[in-house]
């Protein structure tokens, strides 16, 4: 615990407050012959003295427009948050035996640890690893809960786990995240590579006049189709 003091006055205030009842308590108890406490024992003028110099100089304080200010200190361990796609994509590959014994004891031994907390999330967060049951996945809207738990958290690092398969919410990409700590990611579910094609950019030039021919090029990206025929058809 600690206290802090602020005046909203310049430091020597304080330094004239305290002569001035230093000054004016022991003029009253020691020097002012008019005064009927002078017939008092010693010791009786001096608690007397004390007693209205720290009233004065408090009340005069105050004045000063003083605020008093306690700090409490608290250490904060940082912690790792975990997040964990729970959703039945997970298990709906040739590893699901491995997702939901051996991966699911290892994530119940890391949220025993006391600086690691371990959600699950499909169509919302929750707390339960145990079940792939949800039907639905919401990335976006499970990392903006957590950025709102852990705003006034010291956090170290966001994991996320998941097959990036999901089927609400915006894409993750997009969306606007307000997280207090890095986030890393981590590929899980499905590994086998699928036949597929894709585009993965068109070039063409910006600008070209009316009646002449212009140049496009389309480039494809195509996996695990070698040896195979694909007709493509380029439309105006």
């Amino acid at each position: 615990m600690f206290l802090s003091i602020f005046i909203s006055y310049p430091f020597y205030y304080i330094l004239i407050a305290f002569v001035f009842s230093i000054l004016s308590s022991g003029f009253l108890y020691f020097y002012n012959k008019k005064k009927p406490s002078l017939d008092s024992p010693f010791f009786i003028r001096c608690i007397l003295f004390f007693l209205r110099f720290v009233t004065l100089f408090l009340l005069l304080i105050v004045l000063l427009e003083t605020k008093w200010k306690f700090l409490d200190k608290t250490i904060e361990n940082p912690v790792i948050v975990f997040l964990q796609d729970s959703s039945q994509s997970i298990i709906s590959t040739q590893d699901s035996l491995f997702y939901q014994l051996d991966y699911t004891q290892y994530l119940d031994s890391l949220n025993r640890q006391k600086d690691i907390s371990i959600y699950g999330f499909g169509h919302s967060l929750n707390k339960d690893l145990l079940k792939y049951d949800h039907k639905s996945t919401n990335i976006s809207s499970a990392l903006r809960d957590l950025s709102e738990i852990y705003s006034n958290i010291n956090v170290s690092a966001y994991i996320l786990s998941s097959d990036g398969i999901f089927n609400e919410g915006t894409h993750p990409i997009f969306t606007d995240l307000n997280l207090n700590a890095p986030l890393y990611t981590i590929g899980t579910g499905d590994t086998t590579i699928s036949k597929d094609i894709s585009i993965s950019s068109i070039k063409n030039n910006q600008i070209t006049y009316l009646g002449n021919e212009t140049p496009v090029e389309l480039i494809f990206n195509a996996k695990e189709m070698a040896g195979e025929n694909i007709f493509i058809n380029v439309y105006n």
